[in-house]
């Protein structure tokens, strides 16, 4: 009986032992698989000025320019876009290594539609992969310059990565129509279809108010002003792109605004009489945008709308 439980104790001793060394084999193998979380990083990315996006669709160049981030040279980009990719820079990892014909599929999908990015400072090139997804874009995927294909997440966010990097150049433009601030600015013109509407805001000593007006509700002024400078565009886009917003820029604008800064440039913005949908097309020194309806109302004030308003007389 005593050799009989000992045999059983040896046996399953030696069972334990046998599953932890598969269990330490399985965690090495495990490990050892595991992809290098820092293949697309860059080691100095504050070093980097220059982001060149290469595509079927098109090329994007951002470039740092000492005071400004640029899209091709020619538009200045969204502040808020920039930190958004250097985040993604930041943050995107290798989740694990494709392989077989998993590897072969995506492999494909990157050559045909895969968007090459190279990272530069100072004219070096830092770092080169080449991204893109599945066709429902739930699933990112980066190649390296061995080809090995990697599926890639931002670490407890549940983000497509490679979307940023398929933005158009429309995408990157700085959304901020006006962008002035009242040490810069000099002179707000607006004109409607109607002339007894127009008017013009300038400073008159230390304060805001529209010529020719006797007196000026400053409050319903300074509300303006605030909107006027904080406009956003929801989009810009490229004629012949969009039929229905084409056949509104045909139309003779309902609303032009020049605003003027100290320096004496001046930027324009046309609008548009809106469809019959919740978005208004206009043009910003000639560039087509899109801007919610809801946005533009805070500007649709005609010249009337500053004047003070008159009170009942008491009884």
């Amino acid at each position: 009986m005593m050799a009989r439980a000992q045999k059983t104790k040896l046996l399953l001793t030696s069972l334990v032992v046998l599953l932890l060394s598969c269990w330490l084999l399985w965690i090495g193998r495990a490990t050892s698989d595991a992809p290098d979380k820092d293949i697309f990083s860059v080691p100095d990315l504050a070093s980097v000025d220059s982001i060149l996006m290469e595509s079927r669709a098109g090329t994007v160049l951002l470039h740092f320019d000492g005071t400004g981030w640029r899209a091709n040279n020619k538009f200045d980009v969204d502040a808020e876009m920039i930190d958004a990719l250097f985040a993604t820079l930041q943050q995107a990892t290798p989740k694990r290594e494709l392989t077989g014909k998993a590897a072969d599929s995506v492999r494909g999908i990157l050559t045909a539609n895969g968007i090459s990015v190279h990272l530069y400072a100072r004219g070096n090139l830092m770092r080169h992969f080449v991204c893109g997804g599945n066709v429902g874009k739930t699933q990112a995927f980066f190649s390296d310059n061995d080809q090995k294909i990697y599926a890639m997440v931002i670490p407890g966010y549940r983000v497509y990565v490679s979307g940023i990097f398929e933005l158009t150049v429309n995408d990157w433009r700085n959304k901020r129509v006006f962008d002035f601030n009242w040490r810069n600015f000099s002179k707000l013109e607006a004109a409607f279809q109607n002339a007894a509407d127009d008017y013009a805001i300038t400073l008159k000593g230390s304060y805001f108010a529209v010529e020719g007006l006797p007196e000026t509700d400053t409050a319903r002024l300074n509300g303006f002003l605030d909107a006027a400078s904080l406009l956003r565009v929801r989009s810009y886009y490229t004629r012949g792109t969009a039929t229905h917003l084409d056949s509104l820029l045909a139309l003779p604008a309902s609303i032009t605004i020049r605003v003027s800064d100290v320096s004496r440039r001046v930027r324009e913005l046309k609008i548009f009489p809106p469809g019959r949908t919740p978005e208004v097309a206009a043009t910003i020194d000639g560039e087509a945008a899109v801007f919610n309806r809801t946005d533009i109302l805070p500007l649709a004030k005609k010249r009337e709308f500053f004047a003070p308003q008159t009170r009942p007389s008491a009884p």
